[in-house]
């Protein structure tokens, strides 16, 4: 008997509909803090929002990593048309957007690059209490 696929729930406990928090993805094992490495051979677009799923992104001589990938059955992907990632899970028959820390990092250091005093998160609550999301905003401005 296969188990069920596991959901990621709003904080009202929902999956249908809802605003779903990076912290309660992280909290609830959908997305898993695993830092990548760089591996031989990986494309150099790849940091870019290339043809796969990037991982890492330079700014202001900055690294800004992911840090997190899909778990539990959920997958990591990429949009990259609004540079964003999403997480899709095929037994769950669920797609979950959101932002992490690269793609908040590649934003901010946009909005730097083009002469703007800043970005605008969602919702700073649901961060990590080690401030991924908030400290890679930063570090794309180039404040850290």
């Amino acid at each position: 008997m296969t188990p069920p696929a596991i959901m990621a729930t709003n904080d009202d406990g929902s999956a249908a509909d809802g605003q779903v928090q990076f912290r309660g993805l992280v909290l609830q094992g959908v997305l898993q803090y695993a830092p990548q490495e760089p591996y031989e051979g990986q494309p150099e677009d790849t940091a870019l929002g290339g043809s796969s799923a990037p991982t890492r992104f330079f700014a202001n001589t900055k690294e800004i990593d992911s840090l997190y990938d899909g778990w539990s059955g959920f997958t990591r992907e990429w949009d990259e048309c609004s540079s964003t990632p999403f997480l899709r899970s095929g037994a769950a028959e669920q797609v979950v957007t959101y932002d992490d820390p690269l793609s908040l990092g590649m934003k901010a250091n946009f909005a730097q690059g083009v002469g703007m005093l800043g970005v605008n998160m969602f919702d700073v609550t649901g961060d990590t209490d080690q401030w991924d999301l908030t400290d890679a905003v930063r570090r794309g401005l180039g404040r850290d």
